[in-house]
C-alpha cells in the first residue's frame, strides 16, 4: 500500500511540474507578444495582463510549508515580475521585459529539469 501511495504522490508531483512549465510557457509567450506589440507601436495591454495573470497563478502555487525559503524567494521574484509588467503597461517600454523574460526562462528550465529528474526517479521505482 505504501508503494502505491508513493507512486500516487510521484505522479501528482510530475503533473504539478508539467502545469508549472505550461504556466511559464504561457507567460513567456505573452511577454514576447508584448515586446512585438511595442515594437510595432501597438498596445501590449492584453498580452501584459495575460502575463500578469500567469505570474499570479505561479505565486498561488507556492507551498510555504514544504520549503519556506524557496517559496519566499520565488514569491519575491514573482512580485518583481508583476511590478515590471505593471510598469511596462504604464510606460510602454520593452527593455524591462527582456530581463524578466530571461529570468522566467531560467526558472522554467530549472522546473523542467526537476520534472525530468522526478520522472526518471519514478521510472526507477
Amino acid at each position: 500500500k505504501s508503494h502505491n501511495s508513493y507512486q500516487a504522490i510521484q505522479h501528482e508531483t510530475a503533473d504539478q511540474g508539467g502545469i508549472l512549465i505550461l504556466l511559464y510557457d504561457g507567460i513567456i509567450r505573452e511577454i514576447r507578444r508584448s515586446k512585438k506589440a511595442i515594437a510595432n507601436q501597438k498596445s501590449p495591454a492584453s498580452h501584459l495582463l495575460k502575463a500578469q495573470m500567469g505570474v499570479v497563478e505561479l505565486d498561488r502555487t507556492l507551498n510555504f510549508d514544504a520549503n519556506a525559503d524557496l517559496a519566499e524567494s520565488l514569491h519575491q521574484v514573482y512580485l518583481h515580475c508583476l511590478y515590471v509588467l505593471s510598469d511596462v503597461l504604464a510606460n510602454n517600454q520593452a527593455p524591462p521585459l527582456t530581463r524578466i523574460e530571461s529570468l522566467l526562462l531560467e526558472l522554467r528550465q530549472a522546473w523542467a529539469e526537476a520534472a525530468r529528474a522526478n520522472c526518471q526517479e519514478k521510472r526507477a521505482v
